[in-house]
């Protein structure tokens, strides 16, 4: 009875598990060629020194910062237009936990917007992200290289 035991416990614990892939492996979603966004980075304008930014990697990948702490993620974006607005989804966000003695409301700010983005449009260089109502979430502008 103990060894079946210690086998249900092993099997729940392996079954709990999970890996993540490397930060270089590529995320190819099905269906989603990252046309639009892939090799784009884009900067919040703040007043503040750090201005959070957002890089698009071609690997389905995205790494920036919140202007105090480095978040990075996946996104996926889909062929589906709704009124020329390219839907997308961001995946895994994580970002480093640094206190940081100014930027955190803006870092909180930035972070919650992000989350609450599931379309944009891109005119030039400005890039729009909308909710799921279609209500414009924020814009970020460019990053020069």
């Amino acid at each position: 009875m103990k060894k079946i035991s210690i086998a249900i416990f092993l099997s729940g614990l392996l079954s709990a598990c999970t890996t993540t892939a490397p930060s270089d492996a590529p995320v190819l979603p099905i269906g989603s060629s990252h046309a639009k966004l892939a090799g784009t980075a884009w900067h919040w304008s703040t007043d503040q020194t750090n201005a959070p930014f957002i890089k698009f990697l071609a690997n389905g990948h995205i790494r920036g910062s919140t202007g105090c702490n480095t978040i990075s993620g996946v996104y996926e974006e889909t062929t589906d237009i709704k009124d020329g607005r390219h839907v997308f989804n961001l995946g895994n966000l994580i970002t480093t936990e640094m206190a940081c003695a100014t930027g955190m409301a803006t870092e909180a700010a930035f972070l919650q917007k992000l989350t609450n983005a599931s379309s944009y449009k891109m005119s030039g260089d400005q890039l729009k992200l909308y909710n799921d109502r279609g209500d414009v979430v924020f814009g970020l502008d460019r990053q020069a290289d």
